[in-house]
């Protein structure tokens, strides 16, 4: 295949979060060569809407139940899941150790990095608190935040009740900063 060919179907995959671009890394004189990698996975944001997608649909199936409370519930049975992916108890949870507070933050930033979120657990005196950020579905939290939030809310709740944690669900403030809501943490 010609250079300039190869260049053009390689660009659109960069477009797509399906690979990435760099330049060569040269101390010499002239135009560094571009280099091209595949990337990980497939792009945080489509993987977000699949995800998204799965828990709506559960939603969904249940009937009967405001938006909110049917979305609060689907996520909170995948959080339950994600509480058993990441702690790797699956069957056995009554089996394990009790996990302590600092651990179950870290669970559920883990679990939340499973789903695209980039999330950071903060201790404090009260409890504790989930930075949430970036939210995968940001476009359609602020014309539907009452069913992505309620989502992320069950998600949440439903890890830290699937690990036993000795912490709960306080709150969850949405949009705390643009790009950044806050899962408020009680022991």
């Amino acid at each position: 295949m010609h250079a300039n060919s190869a260049r053009f179907h390689l660009d659109g995959l960069v477009a797509a979060g399906l690979a990435e671009r760099s330049a060569e890394d040269r101390s010499a004189p002239g135009r560094p060569t571009v280099l091209y990698a595949a990337s990980a996975a497939l792009p945080a944001d489509e993987e977000g809407y699949r995800e998204l997608a799965g828990i709506l649909t559960a939603a969904l199936s249940t009937g009967g139940a405001t938006p909110s409370a049917a979305a609060e519930a689907a996520g909170a049975a995948r959080g339950l899941r994600l509480a058993s992916d990441v702690r790797g108890v699956g069957e056995l949870a009554e089996h394990t150790e009790p996990v302590t507070a600092d651990e179950a933050g870290q669970a559920v930033v883990d679990g939340l990095g499973q789903l695209g979120f980039e999330s950071r657990a903060v201790a404090s005196r009260q409890g504790a608190r989930i930075d949430i950020r970036p939210c995968p579905f940001l476009g359609l939290a602020h014309t539907h935040g009452d069913v992505i939030c309620s989502v992320h809310r069950g998600l949440v709740a439903g890890m830290l009740d699937g690990m036993g944690a000795p912490l709960s669900l306080d709150r969850l403030e949405p949009f705390a900063e643009p790009d950044r809501c806050v899962a408020h943490l009680r022991r």
